[in-house]
């Protein structure tokens, strides 16, 4: 999924010769994005980038075993570095949950959990940065992952982002002015 700030303004850092730099802001936001799981047991953060004005982030929604949550891992990024294609190696594919986990009414469900997340980060941002006017956009773009070539593509995807953010359009500076 792709969680975006309001106008695209680069809040969280920046990208030096393909390597995101966060921000002291961008750093709050990690802090509040690692603590998903830790609020939601459900949940398993895959893979992420934090970029300068979006997150990626593959996050899974796990099933239910008896009492417990059956979790699966598969690799992790912290931040960019090195071969785009060693994600591949050790991955495994995410099991779906059987029932909707997608409304915002369901506790532990991916809007709600996104939702609470974007509210922690910017009570977050906002304590530590009161001069700013910190705003997330109101909505995310999601994707269902459904087989491996799908989860090895979404992990390349944000793996290789911060190498390619001199060609991103998410990039404010590839902005198009119309005169």
């Amino acid at each position: 999924m792709t969680i975006c700030v309001d106008d695209r303004q680069c809040h969280f850092g920046t990208v030096v010769q393909g390597d995101i730099v966060l921000s002291e802001m961008g750093e709050a936001v990690k802090s509040e994005l690692l603590k998903i799981p830790e609020i939601y047991p459900n949940a398993t953060i895959d893979f992420w980038v934090i970029m300068p004005n979006h997150i990626h982030l593959i996050l899974a929604i796990n099933k239910k075993v008896g009492n417990g949550v059956e979790t699966r891992r598969g690799a992790s990024l912290d931040q960019n570095s090195g071969d785009c294609k060693e994600t591949r190696r050790g991955a495994s594919l995410l099991e779906a949950p059987q029932q909707n986990k997608f409304s915002p009414l369901v506790r532990g469900s991916l809007s709600s959990i996104i939702n609470h997340f974007k509210g922690r980060a910017t009570k977050a941002i906002n304590r530590r940065f009161s001069h700013i006017n910190f705003h997330w956009q109101t909505r995310f773009y999601d994707h269902i992952i459904r087989d491996e070539y799908d989860m090895d593509h979404c992990r390349d995807y944000i793996f290789c982002n911060s190498g390619k953010w001199y060609e991103d359009e998410e990039n404010p500076e590839n902005k198009k002015i119309n005169v």
